[in-house]
C-alpha cells in the first residue's frame, strides 16, 4: 500500500512540475491589441496577420495573448484555432478516437496493465510517431508562413465585409433567439462589442457577432460604428451631392456719402444652391485619423438684386479644400474631434457687371480667397442610424478683389468665418440622407476711396465698410466606398 501511495505522489508531482506546452497560434488577420476585452478599451498595439501569438487566458469571445513582447486582448476570430495539444509527458493529446473510446474503451483492450506505460516497442513506436508529427508540423508551419506571405501580396483582392458595423451601447446586452424580450438568450454582449447587421424588423436588429453568433437585439442598444473602424478597413471614402436654397445679404455704409445707392445700400435675395463634395479619412492609429475634403457650393440668385424696377442677376461660387487630423475620443457615438487647415475661394459674380442698364446699382463682382483654419467634431454613430457633425472655420490670411473701376476702396481688408451644422440619416446600408446648415459671415473695410471708381463715392470720405451674411440649407445624399 505504501509503495502505491509513493508512486501516486511521484506521478502527481510530475503533473504539477511539468507545465503544459504554450498555446502558440497565429493572427489570421490584421488586428488591434486592446488593454481589456472590448473594442472601446485602450489600444495597445497593432498586430499583423501571421504574427506568432501565445494565448494566456480566455474571456468569452476574447483571448488574452502575448505577441511581440506585449500583452493584451484580441477577439477570438482574429486568432487561429489551436493545434492538437501535447500531453505533459511529450506525446500527443487525445485524438478523436480517444474521445470515443474513453479510458476503458477498445483502444486499451489486449494491453492489460501496460495500457498506460506500454512495453519498450510501444514506447519506441510512440517516439518515432512523435518525431514524424513534429517534422510534419514544422513543414506545415513553413507552408503557413508562405501562404501568409502570399495572402499579404493578394490582400487587396480579398472580399470585404460590407455589412454595417454596430457597437453595443449598453453595459450588458443580450442577444436573443427571436425579436422579443421574451426570447431565449443566445449570448451576452458587453459595451463596445461589434456586431454586423443582417436585417431589421420593427425596432429589432438581426445581427452576427465577431464570434459567429447570430440573434436579435434592440436597435436602441447598439450604435453605428465609425466607418473608418470597420474590420479590415483603414481607408474610408464618402461622396455626395445636394440641392438647397440660400439667403444672401449685403449692407454697405460709406462715411460722408449720399444716403442711397451706391454709397449706402442694403440688399437681399434668395438663391437656389447646388452642393458637391467628397471626403477621405485614413486611420493611422487606433485613435488618430488623417483626412481630406473637397467641397463646392454654387448658388444662383432668384429673382436677383431689385433696384429701379428691375432685377440684377448674380451667382456665387464657393470652393473649399481642407486637410484635417482627428482624434477618436472613444465615447459612445464614436465622437472624433480635431482641427483642419484649408484654402477657400469665393466669388460673388454680377451678370453683365459693366452694363449699367442691367446693373443700374453699379454693384461690383467680388472675389475672396485665402488660408483658413478650423476645428470640428463628428459623431458617426450618434444613434443606430443618425450621425452629426459641426465645424467652425476662420480665414487667417486672405485677399479680396473687385471689378476694376467699380471698386469700393483702394485697400480692402476683410475677415470671414463659417459655421457648419449637419446630420446624416442612414436610409440604406451604404446610402445616407444628408442635411446641412451653413452660416457665412464677413466684414470688409475698403479703406480710402478709389478716385477712378465709377461707384461715385466721394473722394473726401473715409472709405466704405460692408457686411455680408449668407444662410444656406442643403439637403442631399451621400454614399461610402
Amino acid at each position: 500500500m505504501g509503495s502505491k501511495f509513493a508512486r501516486a505522489a511521484v506521478l502527481a508531482g510530475l503533473l504539477v512540475a511539468v507545465p503544459a506546452a504554450a498555446d502558440d497560434r497565429k493572427a489570421v488577420d490584421d488586428a488591434t491589441l486592446y488593454s481589456k476585452p472590448g473594442e472601446r478599451s485602450r489600444a495597445v498595439a497593432k498586430v499583423k496577420r501571421g504574427a506568432k501569438i501565445k494565448v494566456l487566458a480566455t474571456d468569452g469571445r476574447w483571448l488574452k495573448v502575448r505577441v511581440g513582447g506585449k500583452t493584451g486582448w484580441l477577439p477570438r476570430t482574429k486568432v487561429s484555432q489551436p493545434a492538437s495539444k501535447r500531453s505533459p509527458f511529450g506525446g500527443e493529446g487525445r485524438s478523436d478516437d480517444d474521445d470515443q473510446r474513453g479510458w476503458g474503451g477498445p483502444g486499451t483492450r489486449g494491453r492489460g496493465g501496460d495500457a498506460v506505460g506500454g512495453d519498450d516497442d510501444d514506447r519506441d513506436r510512440d517516439r518515432d510517431r512523435d518525431r514524424d508529427r513534429d517534422r510534419d508540423r514544422d513543414r506545415d508551419d513553413d507552408d503557413d508562413d508562405d501562404d501568409d506571405r502570399d495572402r499579404d501580396d493578394d490582400d487587396d483582392d480579398e472580399p470585404r465585409d460590407e455589412r454595417p458595423a454596430y457597437e453595443v451601447r449598453s453595459k450588458r446586452a443580450e442577444l436573443l433567439d427571436r425579436a422579443s424580450r421574451r426570447g431565449d438568450v443566445v449570448v451576452e454582449l458587453r459595451r463596445g462589442d461589434v456586431v454586423r447587421l443582417e436585417r431589421e424588423d420593427d425596432g429589432w436588429f438581426f445581427v452576427e457577432t465577431e464570434a459567429g453568433d447570430t440573434g436579435w437585439i434592440r436597435d436602441d442598444e447598439v450604435a453605428r460604428a465609425a466607418p473608418a473602424r470597420a474590420p479590415g478597413r483603414r481607408l474610408a471614402i464618402r461622396a455626395g451631392a445636394g440641392l438647397g436654397f440660400s439667403m444672401i445679404g449685403q449692407r454697405l455704409q460709406t462715411a460722408g456719402g449720399q444716403q442711397g445707392v451706391p454709397d449706402n445700400y442694403k440688399l437681399g435675395s434668395s438663391a437656389a444652391s447646388l452642393a458637391l463634395g467628397g471626403q477621405v479619412a485614413y486611420e493611422v492609429s487606433p485613435r488618430v485619423y488623417l483626412g481630406g475634403e473637397l467641397a463646392y457650393v454654387g448658388s444662383k440668385g432668384y429673382p436677383g438684386i431689385a433696384y429701379m424696377g428691375g432685377n440684377t442677376a448674380f451667382s456665387t461660387h464657393r470652393v473649399d479644400l481642407r486637410a484635417s487630423v482627428g482624434y477618436d475620443l472613444q465615447v459612445l457615438g464614436g465622437l472624433v474631434a480635431g482641427g483642419r487647415l484649408g484654402y477657400h475661394y469665393d466669388v460673388f459674380s454680377v451678370a453683365d457687371v459693366t452694363d449699367f442698364t442691367k446693373n443700374p446699382a453699379r454693384i461690383p463682382s467680388d472675389r475672396l480667397s485665402g488660408i483658413t483654419f478650423g476645428v470640428g467634431a463628428e459623431a458617426p454613430a450618434l444613434t443606430p442610424k443618425l450621425a452629426a457633425h459641426v465645424g467652425l472655420d476662420l480665414m487667417v490670411a486672405g485677399s479680396r478683389a473687385q471689378t476694376v473701376n467699380l471698386e469700393d476702396g483702394l485697400s480692402p481688408s476683410s475677415g470671414a468665418v463659417w459655421l457648419t451644422l449637419g446630420g446624416r440619416y442612414q436610409v440604406r446600408p451604404r446610402l445616407d440622407l444628408d442635411v446641412r446648415y451653413q452660416l457665412s459671415a464677413s466684414n470688409v473695410d475698403f479703406g480710402a476711396p478709389a478716385p477712378a471708381s465709377m461707384r461715385g463715392h466721394p473722394a473726401t470720405g473715409d472709405g466704405s465698410e460692408r457686411v455680408d451674411r449668407t444662410h444656406a440649407v442643403i439637403v442631399g445624399a451621400s454614399t461610402r466606398f
